[in-house]
């Protein structure tokens, strides 16, 4: 079968032209900008009759040709290899209304669903999702009917990544199918030291402790005069907050940017939990001894934070492990680059430094899904089609042929396995992602992104299997899964009204963080910070955060019934 692409003049929507699109858009936005789903909507078990799914006794006849119309993201060839190979092996036909970029996923296809052009299926997420489900734009899934139809998918997302099924829930309903695991997402990047510069120093064991990471920093930025050496142990990065002090925070036991459980299964945030005070008074400490570069208030640690690092400005920098920076055949690697600038250069990465109580670990974004695959509200009347994509997502889920082939192609042709060492590796032209995505296949090897067209990404086992040996190596030694704390709804976005409170609460947190650790305001600021935490929406958030923890719960409980 031929893919057939949809001419945009056929869409009722595309064919408004000038001054009236114009004015479409601003009713448009006003329009979603007025009916936001409220706080109640969040939590609310009701759900619009209409919209309910009769799909019990439903027969799919495979042999039947089944025709979908769906959406591309605009790297996608019209005429993708990967399109065409899933329209042949199951007897389907796929028309495409558009393909659109990141941006126009923004800005115009709000405005194609409202003009009444719904594509039967296309991938949504997080608050986009929750925005089209209020709007009815898409149709809310009965949790039976992913049980029957993909056992397999439901089984692991419930496993291994729970806190998915609330990304596309709305209303107390499922929205959305999550396509597989972000497996990557559970492997922490964990701290890099110079180890030539410890071993300069007479440190010949790499630090474990906190104790030892102070030890470490006094010989590295003092020489035996008293004088500092203009070298730091370490910079920071206060403003992507996922990855601020991770490690040092985690030595309390503490994640400061996340909901997280106390030791009762209580929800709280961490950043205002006394451990992060601790965390605190000892970063001040480190800070006040010139162990903290002073830019850590600006520093972005992809960028400054890892060329200081390069320069050799800093000993050491956090959240840095990962199997291609520690490539040697990649000329951009962390350690190619180092090793180029600074021949003497020894890194090596560490797990999280251990804190007084024995506690470690860093920050994780966790393995829930970043993509759903969701349904237009046209299909209630057709249960058949939606069931035929369930099936779908299944057979390419557990069948490992299939599970190659909608991923990284045909065997000869896109990829191979290498000869040694294990892993597969892709063939030319395919090494380049752009060529990969042209065809509908995956980004990368790992796939760190599960971005390929109805075929969700696999468990842990299909991770490993088709990366080399050295790099199973290394993650097994260097990226263990229980180094890692993520926050327990995966992002601290994911609770009602979050959108309304939580930039400015995470902002005041992290100007009442610097100036701790600057000196600027003592520790006993810290309980000054969190009073006005507490009275400024926080303890709204902190309700809500509790609320949808039990709703999860809820949710997941009927998964695994």
């Amino acid at each position: 079968m031929k893919l057939k692409l949809k001419e945009r003049e056929k869409s009722t929507f595309w064919q408004s032209g000038g001054i009236l699109v114009v004015v479409y858009f601003v009713c448009l936005m006003l329009f979603f900008l007025i009916f936001t789903p409220s706080t109640d909507d969040a939590l609310s078990i009701e759900s619009s009759e209409a919209l309910k799914i009769n799909w019990q006794g439903v027969t799919v006849d495979t042999n039947a040709v089944y025709n979908y119309t769906t959406i591309l993201p605009n790297s996608v060839e019209d005429d993708a290899w990967q399109l065409q190979f899933l329209e042949n092996k199951y007897n389907i036909n796929i028309d495409v209304l558009g393909n659109f970029s990141e941006e126009e996923v923004i800005t115009k296809l709000p405005l194609m669903l409202a003009g009444g052009d719904v594509p039967d299926f296309f991938g949504a997420a997080g608050d986009y999702l929750r925005s089209f489900a209020h709007h009815e734009f898409i149709l809310p899934l009965p949790i039976d009917m992913l049980k029957e139809y993909c056992p397999t998918l439901v089984s692991m997302i419930s496993e291994y990544a729970p806190e998915g099924w609330l990304e596309c829930t709305y209303n107390g309903q499922i929205y959305g199918v999550p396509l597989g695991l972000w497996y990557s997402g559970i492997l922490p990047r964990t701290g890099v030291w110079r180890l030539d510069m410890l071993e300069t120093n007479g440190i010949h064991e790499l630090p474990v402790t906190l104790d030892d990471m102070e030890n470490a920093f006094q010989v590295i930025c003092y020489n035996d005069e008293g004088e500092h050496t203009s070298i730091y142990g370490m910079t920071g990065d206060i403003q992507n907050h996922y990855s601020t002090f991770s490690e040092i925070f985690g030595a309390f036991g503490v994640l400061p940017f996340n909901w997280i459980t106390n030791e009762t299964g209580e929800v709280i945030w961490g950043g205002v939990d006394p451990r992060s005070k601790e965390a605190l008074k000892l970063l001040h400490s480190w800070f006040k001894k010139g162990y903290i570069h002073p830019d850590f208030q600006v520093d972005k640690w992809y960028s400054q934070g890892v060329n200081k690092f390069l320069n050799g400005k800093t000993a050491y920098v956090n959240y840095a492990s990962s199997v291609l920076n520690f490539d040697r055949d990649n000329q951009s690697s962390l350690v190619s680059m180092i090793e180029d600038m600074h021949p003497e250069a020894n890194v090596v990465a560490v797990p999280p430094p251990l804190g007084k109580s024995g506690e470690s670990g860093t920050h994780v974004w966790g393995a829930g899904s970043l993509s759903m695959v969701v349904f237009g509200k046209h299909l209630v009347d057709q249960p058949e089609k939606i069931i035929r994509i369930l099936q779908i997502l299944e057979s390419n889920l557990v069948n490992t042929e299939l599970y190659m082939e909608t991923k990284y192609g045909e065997q000869g042709v896109h990829w191979d396995w290498n000869k040694s060492g294990g892993g597969i590796k892709f063939l030319p032209p395919y090494e380049s992602k752009d060529a990969r995505r042209a065809e509908g296949l995956i980004d990368c090897i790992p796939f760190m992104s599960n971005n390929a067209f109805l075929s969700p990404a696999g468990s842990p086992y299909y991770f490993s299997k088709y990366i080399s040996d050295d790099e199973n190596f290394w993650l097994k030694n260097n990226c263990r899964p229980e180094w890692g704390r993520r926050d327990i709804f995966r992002t601290a976005t994911n609770v009602k009204d979050a959108d309304l409170h939580m930039g400015d609460l995470i902002e005041l947190q992290q100007v009442a963080y610097v100036e701790i650790i600057t000196g600027k305001k003592p520790i006993e600021y810290f309980d000054k910070f969190v009073e006005q935490w507490h009275n400024s929406w926080g303890d709204i958030m902190l309700k809500n955060a509790k609320e949808t923890y039990i709703l999860n719960k809820n949710i997941v409980q009927q998964f695994v019934q």
